[in-house]
C-alpha cells in the first residue's frame, strides 16, 4: 500500500458529484455520463490504474472508502479509493473501523508504513506494533482486507521483491558491462510508479533492513537511483 495523493478535480466535475450529492441520487459507478466517466478517470489516473489496497495492476472498481450507505460519503471524492475486485469484495458495505472506533488505514490521507510491515522473506502484511494505535489500525486493515489470507497476493509481492534484488545485485556485481546495462533497464521498468507493490519496495528503501548496505552500493553505483523513485517514493512524513 502506498498513499496516494490525488489532485483536486476540475471546478466542472467538483459540481457534478456536488449536484449528486444534494440530490441522494443512487450510485451508478461513475460509468454513467460523461462527468462520471471523467471522475473516475481522474482516480484511476491518480492511482496508476492499481488498487489501493493490495497494489495489484488493472484496477477497475470504485471504492468508497466510507460505505456509500453514509449519504454524505457517496459522492464524495475524497471518500474514492480505485480497488481490485477481490479487496473492494472484501470491505464491501463494512465500516473501515473496529469496534473501538479505530480506522484502517486510509491510502488516500494515511501513511502506510507507520501501520503496515512488509515481511521481504514472505511478501505478507503485518501490522506495526509501534503502540497500541498503529498495532490496532493495522489489525484492522490486515483483517478486512484479508491480507493474511492471500498467499497468491503474498507471493506475488515476494517474488517482484526478489526480481528488484536480483536486478540490483547484477548492477553492483555484474558479470559484464551490457549485463549491468540491461539489468538497469529491467530495475527502471520494476519502479515505475505503474508498476505493483511498490509499497515494500519503499520500505526497503527507507527504513533499515538487511539489504540496506546493498542499496548503498547502488546508490554509489547508480546516483540516478534516487531520482529515479523520487516521484513515488515519498519521505515518510
Amino acid at each position: 500500500m502506498l498513499k496516494v495523493e490525488c489532485p483536486p478535480l476540475p471546478t466542472n466535475l467538483r459540481a457534478y458529484l456536488d449536484r449528486q450529492q444534494a440530490r441522494a441520487n443512487p450510485w451508478k459507478s461513475l460509468a454513467g455520463s460523461k462527468p462520471a466517466r471523467e471522475v473516475k478517470h481522474a482516480l484511476v489516473e491518480a492511482f496508476h490504474h492499481k488498487c489501493g489496497y493490495c497494489e495489484r495492476i488493472e484496477a477497475q472498481t470504485v471504492d468508497h472508502f466510507v460505505p456509500q450507505t453514509d449519504l454524505q460519503a457517496r459522492w464524495d471524492w475524497e471518500n474514492f479509493v480505485l480497488a481490485c475486485d477481490v479487496c473492494q469484495s472484501k470491505k464491501l458495505g463494512r465500516q473501515p473501523q473496529d469496534v473501538q472506533g479505530r480506522q484502517m488505514v486510509n491510502p488516500r490521507h494515511d501513511e502506510p508504513l507507520h501501520f503496515l510491515y512488509f515481511d521481504f522473506e514472505t511478501g505478507a502484511v503485518t501490522p506495526m506494533p509501534t503502540s497500541e494505535e498503529t498495532l490496532a489500525r493495522g489489525r484492522i486493515t490486515t483483517q478486512l482486507l484479508g491480507f493474511d489470507q492471500r498467499a497468491a497476493l503474498q507471493d506475488e509481492r515476494r517474488r517482484r521483491f526478489l526480481e528488484v534484488i536480483g536486478c540490483i545485485l547484477r548492477i553492483v556485481q555484474p558479470q559484464s558491462p551490457q549485463d549491468a546495462a540491461i539489468a538497469w533497464d529491467q530495475l527502471v521498468d520494476h519502479l515505475k510508479a505503474e508498476a505493483p507493490y511498490l509499497g515494500m519496495i519503499r520500505q526497503f528503501v527507507l527504513k533499515p533492513n538487511r539489504y540496506t548496505p546493498l542499496l548503498e552500493t547502488l546508490r554509489e553505483a547508480r546516483p540516478d537511483f534516487d531520482a529515479l523513485i523520487a516521484y513515488w517514493c515519498l519521505p515518510l512524513d
